[in-house]
């Protein structure tokens, strides 16, 4: 694979790119559209979809916390040079989203090195994980590659490159 140039360089992308795991401290976007901080007990997918449950620093527990509605690990959060968020686009953390398929990702291949490709399938195996079919820009295609092995949307990359 040759590497793309104009795709932002791996050192740029890793923090985005962590899901958080159990016992992460997170913050997410609660049912009333305000971020808080909390840790994140369970990690469970349903229907497809990614989950969290999170107990809050306020006290607060949300047992079935979505991850696309609003979830970054302490460390993406930061990345806003905030504790609190505002809505200005630039200043939201980047956020795990689980890419769909015909989205565009920048992927971890099995060399170590990262490149632009399409998700063309989106399954779970019997190991409970989420895996992805990606067919590269240069033509390589990847039957299974494993979600926590990194991958990003495109909007996710694009939030670093206007942060610096």
């Amino acid at each position: 694979m040759a590497i793309d140039e104009r795709a932002p360089k791996r050192a740029k992308v890793d923090i985005e790119l962590v899901q958080p795991g159990v016992g992460d401290r997170v913050y997410a976007r609660y049912s009333n559209g305000e971020w808080y901080w909390g840790v994140a007990l369970k990690k469970f997918y349903k229907n497809n979809d990614l989950y969290y449950s999170i107990q809050y620093d306020d006290g607060d527990f949300d047992a079935e916390h979505k991850a696309a509605n609003g979830i970054a690990t302490e460390q993406q959060a930061e990345l806003t040079n905030s504790k609190e968020l505002s809505n200005d686009e630039d200043d939201k953390p980047v956020e795990f989203v689980q890419p769909e398929v015909g989205d565009r990702v920048y992927a971890c291949f099995r060399n170590g090195e990262w490149y632009w490709g399409e998700v063309m399938n989106k399954f779970f195996k019997n190991d409970g994980h989420l895996y992805y079919s990606i067919q590269y820009d240069d033509g390589d295609y990847v039957q299974e590659h494993k979600a926590e092995d990194g991958i990003a949307t495109e909007e996710q990359c694009h939030w670093q490159e206007r942060r610096k």
